[in-house]
């Protein structure tokens, strides 16, 4: 078989079981090559990695003249030019056309221009495949189409100092030279780009103090809370689940046992149900069982504040990793209007109401009909007969026949964590706010431990607030409640039904199931997740549970608590203190938060 000269080289450096005839590295195949590597010849690993990375070196040397950018990569291909000097043709006849006013000439150059990015990054990486800028970026080593897209056709469009798009369209490549006009519109974005770094250290540093306040009464209160049926779904080959307790018997491996390098390995291709801190049935803080075993190898000992040691150690990697390394894209506009960096990070757990790269959700169950598009731009997705808007930029994920549940998933983006624990329940956002968060902060420099992004996940979503209008189980009508107090004290309602996950579709949950906490609605995925896990009984309801889910920012979670002590250490206290007042809020001693502790006078 044929095959090249770099392949060969390589091939004659790494073990014979790895070598490969037709292998292409990029970045995505290159990663799970050095982790196969990692995995077969452990021993072998670092002497490998050098012969290999000495190949690269003599490449380099000897050969990096063939591979390094010249003149001809600044030059735009000809079949871009004429599509330029098009677009061009488009925008001067909007500039001077007299019917328009001046506001709706801007609007319909920031419309063409938004319309028009898309298909100039798709042709920039069609026409330019003998471009080292083009080659690196379709590799994923370096830049991308928008970076691409600078260098050789123009901004196209870019941002002033509040992220609105200035029509001003950027049409000159870096490499050819801006106009004064298109420099004067990317400075905004510049001068932006350079104050976030400044100012970066300061806002990852609150947010941190912000995390760990949140997350400060996550106290190690017992060793036990016997919890059954629950738990969360891991990847039997996740090197993040060592330490984790096994929450039911697999591969003949008992309940209750903590997984180990040695039973890691027996687990790989299976789906596994560990004891999770966002699924402990403690009624206040976390037991043991379900927080694992930590870095040293035992578990935490119990009264040890690990919500607020989970705050701290994930608040370094966000200053160190995202404020230091901050950066900005110049104040290009997007396809879309996806975050990154600190501001990704951090309008997560901010939810604001106008969440920047929001995915679109279903918001009814229902058959997906016809998509089509919509006369402003974006789309129209029919759902169970009603019509969703697809905003420009956001790409539909879903096709006709697909049959959805509310709050499922419609486009990419990010969903907002709020609206998926409204929609699914706070089990389900507890579980997402894990695996979306995790992975935010890994993309942004500030990875972590998964297991302490699940701490901050159950202090993110751990309040419900009462909507039955009579009250439930000793709560009044729009009473703030801490979820984990009323798990423990909540009685399934005297009609509740014992019956097979089947039988219970869109009834919901009198007790947790899994990850799913009590007045879930059944849905067919929740079914098909309870079956699959052999939980073949379950109790629901017909009715809704009389509650839902209350999601407040991480700023606002200390000012909300129900102990008005707590409510001393947030943020807005005179609004907190007032309200606190109004309802009548107590303070406990025995708390897991050690803030009513430092006001006690006994102490003094």
């Amino acid at each position: 078989m044929q095959t090249t000269l770099g392949r060969h080289l390589i091939n004659k450096r790494i073990p014979e079981d790895m070598r490969s005839d037709s292998r292409v590295f990029n970045k995505k195949t290159s990663k799970a090559f050095f982790k196969e590597l990692a995995e077969k010849h452990p021993e072998e690993y670092q002497d490998i990695l050098h012969e290999v990375m000495q190949v690269g070196r003599v490449a380099a040397t000897y050969h990096g003249r063939d591979t390094s950018v010249s003149i001809n990569d600044l030059k735009l291909p000809p079949r871009l030019k004429e599509y330029r000097e098009r677009l061009k043709t488009r925008i001067d006849a909007i500039a001077q056309n007299p019917i328009y006013s001046s506001e709706q000439k801007n609007n319909k150059i920031v419309e063409l221009m938004k319309k028009a990015m898309p298909e100039i990054q798709e042709k920039m990486m069609d026409e330019g495949k003998g471009n080292s800028f083009v080659q690196g970026a379709s590799a994923g080593y370096k830049a991308n189409p928008t970076q691409i897209a600078q260098i050789l056709f123009g901004d196209m469009l870019v941002a002033d100092h509040k992220g609105r798009p200035i029509p001003i369209p950027g049409t000159h490549g870096y490499g050819q030279g801006v106009t004064p006009a298109e420099y004067w519109a990317g400075s905004y974005g510049s001068r932006t780009g350079y104050s976030a770094v400044q100012f970066a250290t300061a806002q990852t540093g609150f947010l941190g103090k912000q995390l760990t306040g949140m997350a400060h009464k996550e106290m190690v209160t017992g060793e036990d809370c016997g919890a059954v049926d629950v738990g969360i779904l891991r990847s039997g080959d996740d090197p993040e689940i060592l330490g984790t307790v096994l929450a039911k018997v697999t591969k003949g491996i008992p309940a209750g046992t903590v997984v180990n390098k040695k039973i890691l390995a027996k687990l790989r291709d299976e789906k596994v149900l560990i004891r999770s801190h966002t699924t402990c049935q403690q009624g206040e803080g976390v037991c043991q069982k379900c927080s694992g075993k930590r870095d040293q190898g035992e578990y935490p000992e119990v009264g040890s504040y690990l919500g607020t040691a989970v705050g701290r150690v994930v608040s370094e990697p966000i200053t160190q990793g995202i404020g230091l390394s901050s950066k900005h894209s110049g104040g290009v506009v997007g396809l879309n209007d996806d975050v990154s960096g600190f501001d990704e990070v951090n309008q997560f757990v901010q939810v604001p109401k106008h969440f920047r790269g929001a995915a679109v959700l279903a918001d009814i169950d229902g058959t997906v009909g016809a998509i089509k598009d919509a006369p402003q731009g974006g789309k129209y997705i029919q759902v169970g007969g009603k019509e969703i808007y697809v905003p420009p930029g956001r790409e539909v994920e879903v096709k006709p026949g697909d049959v959805l549940s509310q709050g499922d998933i419609l486009t990419d983006g990010t969903p907002n964590p709020r609206e998926i624990a409204e929609y699914k329940g706070l089990g389900e956002g507890r579980a997402y706010f894990t695996d979306k968060y995790y992975d935010i902060l890994k993309k942004n420099g500030g990875g972590t431990h998964k297991r302490n992004v699940e701490t901050l996940a159950k202090a993110f979503f751990n309040r419900i607030r009462v909507t039955k209008e009579d009250g439930l189980q000793g709560y009044n009508v729009n009473d703030v409640v801490d979820y984990n107090e009323f798990q423990k004290r909540y009685q399934p309602r005297e009609d509740a039904r014992t019956t097979a996950p089947k039988q219970a579709k869109n009834r919901y949950l009198e007790k947790p199931y899994l990850h799913y906490t009590i007045g879930t609605r059944v849905t067919p995925r929740v079914i098909d997740n309870l079956r699959e896990q052999g939980i073949d009984s379950i109790i629901s309801h017909e009715a809704d549970p009389g509650f839902k889910p209350e999601v407040k920012r991480v700023m606002d979670s200390a000012s909300a608590d129900s102990d008005w002590k707590v409510r001393m250490s947030g943020f807005g206290i005179q609004r907190s203190f007032l309200d606190a007042a109004q309802k009548g809020s107590l303070s406990k001693k025995d708390n897991t938060s050690y803030v009513p502790a430092l006001m006690d006078p006994s102490r003094l």
